[in-house]
């Protein structure tokens, strides 16, 4: 999966934020892992994908239109405008 970062992808490890990913549809446990192996772990780095990023990461995953179909780019806009607190995963 190291090969589909780019710019909009990657985070800088200073500030890295990690996102209850699982909150968007069609993101379970399971793809959340694999998103977070490759360094995608924000709402807002998935809001700014572009079509080359999001065909990447598609086809890294073997998805075929599925991030389209369940509009993962416009469910983080969404999710990235919330305040921090609403964004954080559960603790365990």
């Amino acid at each position: 999966l190291r090969s589909v970062r780019s710019e909009a992808l990657r985070l800088s490890e200073a500030g890295k934020t990690i996102d209850d990913l699982k909150r968007i549809r069609g993101i379970g446990v399971l793809i959340e892992k694999k998103l977070a192996a490759a360094g995608i772990t924000s709402y807002e780095q998935i809001a700014n994908w572009t079509a080359g990023d999001v065909e990447r990461v598609s086809t890294a995953l073997d998805f075929k239109g599925r991030i389209e179909r369940d509009d993962w780019v416009g469910q983080s806009r969404q999710l990235a405008a919330l305040p921090t607190s609403a964004r954080r995963p559960a603790a365990d």
